[in-house]
């Protein structure tokens, strides 16, 4: 049976998706038997007609509330009419591959897999993000499951469609509306722990602004302190000037480390964290 890819975008994040993320996933992921599915959001004609002459299905979605929540409805109704067995979510916007991930669609197929950030916790997000989107009464569920756990991180996530469809309806049953950023990642990490995941390793999702490990970049390149390249590379942040690298993408013209940000984020990451500690024991 076939696996699926998606992701979401507009017409901001169209050209990435495109000419990196796309790209990099083409050139170095064995995708045999493995669909790719992009939720367009706004996405413009030309975006749209290049995403298609590489291969990718494109499926145009209601942009009614923020789109790393919403494309969850409708993956669900994606998924609602075509059968799959393993699903993967990527963000579209700040991720390149490296090398192949093949492997992640064929262990632990039964289960939850993704990439814990132990700097980030349930009381961070609450204190920088927010949980306004939470309903009242599901909030001391969520928060009695998680506060003590690191929270899985939202960019790439996979699961077996059977579970994957009902990402939207769980969704729903615990906010109330679905515009805040970072409510996608509170609700998969509380599914997750409460279902059961794997935890991957940290190359599979290396989230540059909150990783404690050593990296360098070459030629455009993320190497890990071991000289290998990390086969996932997520550039997050909400906002552009708190990403760790300028030009992020695939290429070797790519990629500046900046490093005043990158060393000031992660420092201010683990005092947050450190703070929170302190304050819940």
């Amino acid at each position: 049976m076939a696996h699926l890819i998606e992701t979401y975008a507009d017409f901001r994040r169209g050209d990435f998706v495109v000419n990196h993320w796309l790209r990099s996933l083409k050139e170095n992921v064995d995708l045999r038997d493995v669909d790719i599915l992009v939720h367009d959001y706004g996405l413009t004609d030309a975006q749209v007609k290049q995403l298609r002459e590489l291969g990718a299905r494109v499926e145009r979605g209601v942009r009614d509330g923020r789109m790393s929540n919403i494309h969850y409805r409708d993956l669900a109704d994606f998924l609602r009419k075509y059968e799959y067995d393993q699903v993967l979510y990527s963000d579209g916007g700040d991720i390149i591959f490296q090398s192949d991930i093949r492997p992640l669609f064929e262990n632990h197929k039964d289960s939850y897999r993704g990439v814990c950030e132990d700097v980030f916790t349930l009381p961070m997000h609450q204190w920088t993000l927010g949980v306004g989107d939470i309903k009242g009464d599901s909030y001391p569920t969520i928060k009695r499951l998680l506060y003590k756990k690191p929270m899985i991180n939202g960019g790439f996530v996979l699961g077996p469609a059977r579970k994957m469809v009902h990402c939207w309806d769980e969704y729903l049953s615990l906010c109330r509306d679905h515009r805040r950023h970072g409510t996608d990642q509170i609700i998969m990490s509380y599914l997750m722990y409460r279902d059961g995941f794997v935890r991957l390793p940290e190359k599979y999702n290396f989230v540059l602004i909150t990783t404690k490990s050593r990296f360098s970049i070459t030629r455009g390149r993320f190497y890990d302190s071991a000289g290998e390249l990390i086969p996932v590379v997520h550039n997050a942040g909400r906002y552009d000037w708190a990403r760790s690298v300028s030009r992020f993408g695939y290429g070797e013209d790519r990629n500046k480390l900046m490093s005043a940000t990158h060393y000031s984020m992660s420092a201010f990451y683990s005092a947050l964290n450190w703070l929170t500690r302190r304050i819940r024991d």
